[in-house]
C-alpha cells in the first residue's frame, strides 16, 4: 500500500477532508431538509404537461378549457365478447348503478341512453329518449341517424360508449388538476365487476394521464431495484459489501437532494424526469469505479481520491455540458430535464469526493476493495487480447468519415411519434385504442372553434371543406346536434326550443361561456407525419375564420420542434466537450491533440449512423439519450490525459485501460435496466445507449491509439 503524502505536502483537497465532521454535518443537514420537502413534489404527466406551455397551441388549449369548462375525461367502450349474439346491456346498467353509489369523483356522464329528441304532444313539448331503457335495448343502431354515430356506438349498433368527465382534484394538487384516484377507482371497479358477455376498453386523455402516473411510480421502483443489483455487483467485483453500500449511500444522497431541490424550487416530476435518478447513476458510476481501481493498485483512499480529484472534476464538467446543452433547447420539458440532470451530476461528484471519504474516515473504513482480491484485475488480462482490434492507420482515418455520416443523419432526422408511442405495444391503453380505431375509424380528437361573430353559413362552409380531408373520420358539429335534437315536427318552435336547449348541460360541450362555437373533429390517424399534414390542411382552410385546438394539436407542434432542438443541443455539447478535451491535450502537450480529440468524440457520430441503419425514429425522449451519450463522451480521454501527465509519456491509456474497459462494460450492462422501464422509448434507446458506450470505448482506446501512435501496437 502506498503511503499517504506527508501532511505538509497534502493538497488543498485533502486539507479540506480533515474537517470531515463539519462536512458530514452540512451534507446530512442538506439531506434532511431536502427529504422533508419531497412530499411537496408535484407529479405532472398529462399530455398537455408534456408540451411547452409557451407555444400558441398550448395557450389556446388552456383558454379552451376555461371557456368550455373541459374536465379530465375518458371513454368506456363495451363490446360483446360473442359478436354473433345480440348485445345485452344489463351488465353495464348493473355496474353503473353500483359504481355511482360509491363514487365521489365523476362530474358527468354521456351515454347512448342519455340522447333525447324533442317531440310535440298536444298542448306541450316533451323530450323523448332515442333508445328504450337499458334493460330493453337490444341494438343501438338508432343512434346511427344521430350526430353521435361512431362515437357513442359503432355502425352495427352492437357497441356502447360511455363518456365520463371527472371533477378536478381538490388542493393540495400533487398531480395538478388531475386526480389519479378518480380513474383508479373506476378502473378497479370495472376490473372487479364480473362482465360475462362484454369486453371493456378504456381510452381518453384521463386514461393516458392515469397510466403515465403509474409509469412514473413504477420507474421509481426500477431505480431502487437497480441500486439493489449494483450493491451485489460491487461485492462480486471488489470482494466486499462496503463498496456497494457506500456507492448506494452516495447515490441516495444525491438523488434525494435533487428531487428535494425540485420540490423546494417549485419544479415537478414528469415522465422524462422519472428516469433522472437512473441516468445520474449510470453517468456517475465511472468516478466510483476509477477510485476502486486506484485502491486495487495499492493506493489509500485519500491518495486515490487526490489523484482523481481534478480529472473527475473535469469529467463531471463535460457531463454537465452534455446535459446542460439540453437547457438551450426550445422545449421546456427537455430543458428542465437538462437543468436537473446537470445539477445531479454536480451533486454526485460532491457525494463521491466529499461525502464518501468523510463517511469512510468517520467509521474507520480504509478501503473499498478487499486486499488481494483478484477479480478486480480480471479485465487486465483482456487488454492485451483486445489490443489486437486496434485498426491500422488507414482504416482509422477511414472511420473518421463517420463524422460526416453523423452530420448527414442529424440533418435528415425522421420523426415518428404520437402520445401513445410512450407506451409499449402490449400496453392496455394501446390495445384499447386499437380496438377503438378498428370499430369506430378514429384515434384522436381536436376542437375546431369559431368566434361568435362567425355566421352559421360561414362555419358550415369551412366544415364542409374539412369533411373532405382524408384523415377526418367524423365531425361532431353543434349544428348537426341542434338539428337532431330539434326534430321535424318542432321546426316551427325552433327559436324557443333552441333557447331551451342552450340551457341543457349537454350543450355546454359545444357552446362556450364567451358564446364561441366548438365542433369536434375525429382523426383516423394520429401518427406525427399524417396528423401534421392534416393540421396544416385545416389551418389553410380556416385561415382567420377558426382555430384548431387540442392536446393532440399541441403535442404535434411540440414534436415538430424536436429535430431542431436535438441538432442545437448536440452541436453545442459536441463543440464544448471537444474544446475542453482539445485544450487539455494541448496544455498537457499530448502528441497529435487533434487526433486524440477526434478519437474521444467518435462514439456519438457512430451511434447516429447505427440509429439510421436500424431505422430508429426520433421522439422527444430520444433527444435525451443521445445528449447523455455526448455528455459522457470524452470522460475516458480526460482520465487518460491526467494519467499521461502523472505516469509519463505514452503511459496514459495503458495505465487506465483495464479500468476503462470494465467501466465501459458495466455502463453498457447498466443501460439494460432501461428495458424494465414502464415507457417504450427507454426500452428502445436503453440498449442502443449501451451499444453506444461500447462504441465509444473502442474510439477512446483503440481508435485513439491508432491515430496518435506512429505505428500499430502489438
Amino acid at each position: 500500500m502506498h503511503q499517504v503524502a506527508d501532511a505538509k505536502t497534502d493538497s488543498k483537497y485533502l486539507k479540506i477532508l480533515r474537517f470531515r465532521k463539519i462536512i458530514l454535518f452540512l451534507l446530512f443537514s442538506l439531506l434532511m431538509y431536502a427529504s422533508s420537502q419531497l412530499s411537496q413534489l408535484k407529479v405532472l404527466v398529462s399530455m398537455s404537461d408534456l408540451v411547452d406551455q409557451n407555444m400558441p397551441s398550448a395557450k389556446a388549449y388552456q383558454e379552451l378549457k376555461e371557456d368550455f369548462h373541459l374536465l379530465p375525461s375518458l371513454m368506456i367502450v363495451a363490446t360483446p365478447i360473442n359478436k354473433k349474439e345480440q348485445a345485452q346491456w344489463t351488465e353495464i346498467d348493473q355496474w353503473m348503478k353500483h359504481f355511482r353509489t360509491n363514487d365521489d369523483f365523476v362530474s358527468s356522464w354521456l351515454t347512448p341512453w342519455d340522447i333525447m329528441k324533442t317531440q310535440m304532444e298536444p298542448g306541450y313539448l316533451r323530450y323523448k329518449r332515442v333508445l328504450p331503457t337499458i334493460e330493453k335495448t337490444r341494438s343501438l343502431v338508432a343512434l346511427n341517424q344521430s350526430p353521435w354515430k361512431n362515437i357513442l356506438t359503432n355502425e352495427l349498433g352492437n357497441e356502447a360508449s360511455l363518456i365520463v368527465d371527472f371533477k378536478e382534484s381538490p388542493p393540495p394538487q400533487k398531480y395538478g388538476s388531475f386526480n389519479p384516484k378518480a380513474v383508479s377507482n373506476l378502473i378497479k371497479s370495472l376490473q372487479s365487476f364480473s362482465f360475462e358477455k362484454l369486453k371493456i376498453s378504456i381510452v381518453g386523455t384521463a386514461a393516458f394521464t392515469y397510466y403515465a402516473t403509474l409509469g412514473v411510480a413504477y420507474n421509481m421502483k426500477v431505480n431502487l431495484f437497480f441500486l439493489f443489483v449494483l450493491f451485489f455487483l460491487m461485492k462480486w467485483l471488489f470482494g466486499t459489501f462496503k463498496s456497494g453500500l457506500l456507492l448506494i449511500v452516495t447515490f441516495l444522497w444525491s438523488g434525494v437532494l435533487v428531487h428535494g431541490l425540485m420540490a423546494i424550487l417549485g419544479f415537478s416530476m414528469e415522465i422524462l424526469s422519472s428516469g433522472l435518478f437512473t441516468m445520474i447513476v449510470v453517468a456517475s458510476l465511472e468516478d466510483f469505479l476509477f477510485i476502486c481501481h486506484e485502491q486495487a493498485k495499492g493506493y489509500s483512499i485519500e491518495e486515490s481520491l487526490d489523484r482523481l480529484f481534478w480529472p473527475s472534476l473535469i469529467t463531471s464538467l463535460t457531463t454537465v455540458v452534455g446535459f446542460g446543452s439540453l437547457i438551450f433547447t426550445d422545449i421546456d420539458i427537455i430543458s428542465r430535464f437538462g437543468l436537473w440532470a446537470s445539477v445531479g451530476a454536480i451533486l454526485e461528484w460532491v457525494a463521491t469526493f466529499f461525502l464518501l471519504p468523510s463517511i469512510m474516515k468517520t467509521f474507520h473504513l480504509s478501503s473499498l476493495v478487499k486486499v488481494g482480491f483478484q477479480r478486480v484485475h480480471t479485465f487486465s488480462g483482456w487488454t492485451k487480447k483486445l489490443d489486437k482490434i486496434t485498426p491500422p492507420r488507414f482504416i482509422a482515418f477511414g472511420l473518421l468519415f463517420t463524422y460526416i455520416g453523423g452530420f448527414f443523419v442529424l440533418q435528415n432526422l425522421q420523426i415518428s411519434d404520437s402520445p401513445l408511442s410512450l407506451f409499449p405495444q402490449s400496453h392496455p391503453l394501446v390495445q384499447d385504442f386499437k380496438t377503438l380505431s378498428k370499430s369506430r375509424g378514429w384515434e384522436s380528437e381536436a376542437s375546431l372553434v369559431f368566434e361568435v361573430e362567425k355566421s352559421r353559413e360561414e362555419q358550415l362552409r369551412v366544415l364542409d371543406q374539412i369533411k373532405k380531408l382524408d384523415n377526418i373520420s367524423i365531425i361532431e358539429s353543434v349544428f348537426d346536434i341542434e338539428a337532431f335534437l330539434l326534430g321535424e315536427d318542432t321546426f316551427h318552435y325552433k327559436k324557443a326550443i333552441l333557447s331551451n336547449l342552450n340551457q341543457h348541460p349537454l350543450m355546454k360541450r359545444y357552446r362556450g361561456e364567451l358564446l364561441s362555437f366548438r365542433h369536434i373533429l375525429y382523426f383516423k390517424n394520429s401518427e406525427f407525419q399524417s396528423l401534421k399534414k392534416s393540421l396544416q390542411e385545416i389551418r389553410n382552410i380556416c385561415k382567420n375564420d377558426c382555430q384548431l385546438i387540442g392536446e393532440i394539436v399541441s403535442y404535434n407542434e411540440f414534436m415538430d420542434k424536436v429535430p431542431l432542438a436535438l441538432m442545437k443541443s448536440l452541436g453545442i455539447s459536441l463543440a464544448l466537450v471537444g474544446l475542453i478535451i482539445f485544450g487539455m491535450a494541448l496544455i498537457f502537450r499530448y502528441p497529435k491533440a487533434w487526433a486524440f480529440t477526434l478519437g474521444s468524440l467518435w462514439g456519438p457520430s457512430c451511434l447516429l449512423i447505427m440509429m439510421a441503419i436500424m431505422n430508429i425514429q426520433i421522439n422527444f425522449l430520444s433527444c435525451v439519450f443521445i445528449c447523455m451519450m455526448v455528455g459522457l463522451t470524452g470522460d475516458n480521454g480526460i482520465q487518460f490525459l491526467f494519467a499521461e501527465k502523472r505516469e509519463g509519456k505514452g503511459r496514459g491509456i495503458e495505465y487506465h485501460q483495464s479500468c476503462a474497459l470494465q467501466v465501459g462494460f458495466i455502463m453498457a450492462c447498466s443501460c439494460l435496466f432501461f428495458l424494465f422501464s414502464y415507457f417504450a422509448p427507454p426500452r428502445e434507446f436503453g440498449p442502443m445507449m449501451g451499444l453506444g458506450f461500447l462504441i465509444s470505448l473502442f474510439g477512446d482506446i483503440w481508435l485513439t491509439k491508432s491515430l496518435t501512435q506512429s505505428k500499430r501496437l502489438g
